[in-house]
Parts: structure tokens; sequence; C-alpha cells
């Protein structure tokens, strides 16, 4: 598998959007059977088992004094939005909560401009505010109305 080629390429972008929208969809089944806490717990269960294989073989590369840092993105990146999203999404739909997961961008770019000091290009810029007029759009669309659970809108969009 050449992944400078084209059709690997566009077969692991093509995989990986699916694995990315249809988690959405499992959190929401899966509130039906079990807690948020449960849902998150399972999940980060899940990709511990399914990522422990590559871990443990790359984890004697890693210095010890970046140990902690590696906790920190793993509870600030993982732990924290995945109670998050399956709170969340305990009131609003799962559809609502994709397009409000598009935020992700704009959040990224706001804590690197304001934490470290980045600086961004025009163009970037200009692709940002293209995201988020389409995700106001969805949002406000007849088919993604908020119907008053704004505090749940809220915990995605902090996920």
């Amino acid at each position: 598998m050449n992944l400078q080629k084209p059709v690997w390429q566009w077969i692991w972008l093509i995989g990986l959007a699916f694995i990315w929208g249809s988690s959405f969809i499992l959190i929401k089944k899966g509130l039906n059977s079990y807690s948020p806490e449960q849902v998150a717990a399972y999940r980060m269960l899940f990709a511990a088992v399914l990522l422990s294989p590559i871990a443990f073989r790359n984890l004697k590369k890693v210095n010890k004094k970046n140990y902690i840092y590696f906790l920190e993105v793993a509870f600030i990146g993982n732990a924290i939005p995945s109670y998050l999203f399956a709170m969340g999404q305990t009131y609003i739909t799962s559809s609502l909560a994709g397009i409000l997961n598009s935020v992700t961008p704009i959040s990224t770019l706001i804590i690197g401009i304001l934490l470290f000091k980045t600086k961004t290009g025009f163009l970037n810029t200009i692709g940002l505010v293209m995201g988020l007029v389409g995700t106001v759009g969805l949002v406000f669309s007849k088919g993604a109305q908020i119907d008053g659970d704004l505090p749940f809108s809220l915990l995605i969009i902090l996920a």
C-alpha cells in the first residue's frame, strides 16, 4: 500500500469520513441502552484496545519526561470531549451533533492565536469563515433546529 498514490489517499479519506460520520449515530444508538458516561467509557476503551498495538510498539521512542504531555492531550483531546458528546447527545440529534462538531477548526484557530500566538494566512481565514457560514446555515436550516436544547448544543461545541 503506497500512500503516495492518489487512489490510496481517496480510500483512506472515504474510510475515515465514514468512521467519523457514523460515530455520532453510534453514540445516539448507544444512549438507547447505556448512560452517557458508559457510552463515553466504551468509546475510550474500544479506541485504547484498537490503538494499543501501535502505542506499545512506539512507547519506547517517547521520552519519559513527555508522558505528562501525552496524558494532557489524551484528557483534553479525547476523554473530556467523549463525555461531553455523549452528554450533549442525550437531548440533541446525532445530525446536529455532527454539524456542531464542524466548529472544531475555528476553535483550533482561536486557541492557537490566544495561547500560542499563531499567525494565520488570508486563505486560511477565508476557508474558516466559509466553514462557519456553512455551519450556521445548516444549524438554522429546517432539518437541524436547536429547539430549546441550547445547553446540550453548547456541550458539543465545548467538546
